[in-house]
């Protein structure tokens, strides 16, 4: 009985040290810079600029963050042509972006040329695919 079980327990160790690591899930990072400096980051590198303009306590802002641009194809669609700025509403900066683009809900999302006009604008949750065809 001794040497089933340690049969059994040596299987099952050699199991689990042949899994594959878990994935590493890349995400849309929150830009370190000001939404000034990204835009003129964008202007410089010829980018469309996406804003996502989100509250702490917005449940809707919390799962596009985790559901939306934690995708690899949100995050590759993104790359590139576009540069990102997640901006919290209750900031200087939020509220500036709120006045100037009549945010009037959160999470509120943009997407301007590198001058900063808006080329599309919507609110509310949105999932990867409808996030996708909006960004397109």
């Amino acid at each position: 009985m001794k040497k089933i079980a340690t049969l059994l327990l040596t299987v099952i160790a050699l199991a689990a040290c042949n899994q594959q690591p878990p994935q590493k899930t890349t995400t849309v990072q929150q830009q370190e810079t000001s939404f000034e400096a990204t835009l003129a980051n964008a202007a410089a590198n010829n980018q469309k600029v996406f804003v996502e303009v989100y509250a702490t306590y917005c449940k809707s802002c919390k799962k596009f963050k985790a559901d939306v641009l934690s995708d690899s194809e949100v995050t590759n669609k993104l790359a590139g042509n576009t540069a990102t700025a997640l901006v919290d509403l209750e900031s200087e900066e939020g509220q500036a972006l709120e006045k100037k683009y009549n945010v009037e809900a959160t999470p509120t999302f943009l997407l301007l040329d590198a001058q900063g006009n808006v080329l599309k604008k919507s609110s509310g949750y949105m999932d990867k695919e409808a996030f996708l065809a909006w960004v397109n």
